[in-house]
């Protein structure tokens, strides 16, 4: 027979065969009444009695003895600040006794006794994985710390040592319990080392004097453009001194971070949709495609890129790289065997630039781009309320779509070549009007080349157009 009896709310097998069965597993074994003076765990058996009771009551005390989990945080004595402090009991350790064992026990030192006062311990077992789930629940979270990664300060001209972050010690934890260290009422609990993936020893061969290729891109700091310029500062500045390993895989957004006004950002002009407009942390895209574009000219591969929605002043087309925080990301790895390093910086209040440091791989790179299936623009008028009357202005320019086909060639020291080929994809961006309520469209001037229409946006604009004379076909948005 198996016996099941639940302990500390799991349920654990009893293993013993129970009396009837260990008359027939243990030769000469009979069913005799217990002793006078036969104990289990100090504990009297009434005379004749087999000891289920007694050893059930038992069972159902241990699982509730209380046990505190007691650990001293990452790096610090047994004495000194406590990583994790955790009242629990013995039984959501995963302790148990086994009963139908321990009767076996009692049956046998019933079966030989020859004197009173015997004592049969409990046979006691302990459910491992339960053991761990309940360490784990209780002080894991309290007892991590992150490793953080050594760090060259290009600026200056030092390492920032790498720091081990913490875990707690799961398997001597479970060691502890298994061993009754939970007996004393305290089992303490230990961490071991996480070391960071990039240490000193890691950065020891880098030649932070060697540029292995560079890309600069200029920006406006005045007017409009010095929240913009103050983003591109700020998301450089964050930038600077990323360690990529070789066969490593960066992620702008993960380095750069939230582009949020608590963390240095400042509201400036963004793309969103085909609209110029105003939010935070716009210039941010120019720093990760002056990324991208030094990445391509040192011979990295991209992982993960977009292009933006229209072509930027900024950077040659297919060279730039949109991103957004948790939406589009810029990945790029590093092939080489040396480990390269991102130098990042604003050199001049105008002057954004990008040098991958860290040993030459790449003899030459030649880029090139191709452009196909180019899309016309239409000009988009919108009527807006808040206007002085009379009054109307470009909001914004129109630009033609296209596809842009781009074309990579590496050729390393060694004399070999790779040929890389990727897409870029601009849609064609409206012209915007804004007009005041009074303003006839047909006071607009001509449309611009390229130009192959006029759509309306809103119904106020969508009647405007209907009622101005040079516009006869009317597209609404």
């Amino acid at each position: 027979m198996k016996r099941w009896i639940a302990v500390g709310g799991s349920v654990v097998l009893g293993v013993g065969l129970g009396l009837v069965g260990l008359r027939l597993a243990v030769p000469g074994l009979v069913a005799s009444p217990t002793p006078h003076g036969l104990r289990v765990r100090g504990e009297l058996v009434p005379d004749g009695d087999p000891g289920l009771e007694v050893v059930e009551r038992l069972a159902g005390e241990l699982a509730a003895t209380p046990v505190l989990l007691r650990a001293p945080a990452a790096g610090a004595a047994e004495d000194d600040e406590l990583g994790c402090l955790f009242q629990t009991t013995a039984g959501a350790l995963g302790v148990a006794v086994d009963v139908d064992a321990t009767l076996a026990e009692v049956a046998l030192a019933a079966a030989r006794a020859r004197r009173a006062e015997v004592d049969v311990p409990l046979v006691l077992r302990v459910d491992r994985e339960l053991a761990a789930a309940e360490l784990a629940s209780a002080c894991a979270a309290m007892l991590a710390r992150d490793p953080v990664n050594a760090e060259l300060d290009i600026a200056g001209h030092r390492k920032i040592p790498d720091r081990a972050g913490a875990e707690l010690d799961l398997e001597a934890g479970v060691e502890a319990v298994a061993a009754g260290a939970w007996e004393e009422g305290v089992v303490m609990l230990g961490t071991r080392e996480v070391k960071a993936e990039v240490t000193l020893a890691t950065l020891a061969d880098i030649d932070v004097g060697t540029v292995l290729s560079s890309y600069e891109t200029r920006f406006g700091f005045t007017g409009v453009g010095r929240g913009r310029g103050g983003n591109i500062a700020r998301a450089a500045g964050l930038l600077d001194g990323l360690v990529i390993r070789p066969g490593a895989v960066v992620s702008f957004n993960a380095r750069v971070g939230p582009r949020t006004l608590e963390r240095g950002f400042s509201y400036a002009p963004e793309i969103q949709g085909d609209e110029l407009t105003t939010g935070v942390g716009g210039g941010t895209c120019q720093v990760s495609s002056t990324l991208h574009a030094a990445s391509i000219y040192g011979g990295l591969r991209i992982v993960e890129r977009r292009s933006h929605s229209r072509p930027s002043a900024y950077a040659p087309l297919g060279l730039d790289a949109t991103v957004a925080y948790g939406v589009v990301d810029l990945k790029i790895e590093n092939p080489f065997s040396v480990t390269v390093v991102v130098h990042a910086s604003v050199p001049e209040p105008t002057k954004l630039r990008v040098e991958l440091l860290g040993g030459k791989v790449v003899d030459k790179v030649e880029y090139a781009y191709g452009v196909a299936n180019v899309q016309d623009f239409v000009r988009r008028i919108e009527v807006r309320p808040g206007l002085k009357p009379g009054r109307m202005f470009r909001h914004q320019t129109g630009t033609r779509g296209m596809d842009v086909n781009s074309v990579v060639t590496v050729t390393y020291l060694d004399g070999h070549k790779e040929t890389l080929q990727y897409y870029s994809g601009y849609r064609a961006t409206p012209e915007i009007y804004y007009l005041a309520e009074d303003v006839d469209p047909a006071l607009l001037p001509a449309l611009p080349a390229h130009a192959k229409g006029v759509v309306a946006k809103g119904e106020a604009a969508r009647l405007a157009l209907e009622n101005s004379d040079p516009y006869a076909v009317v597209d609404a948005m």
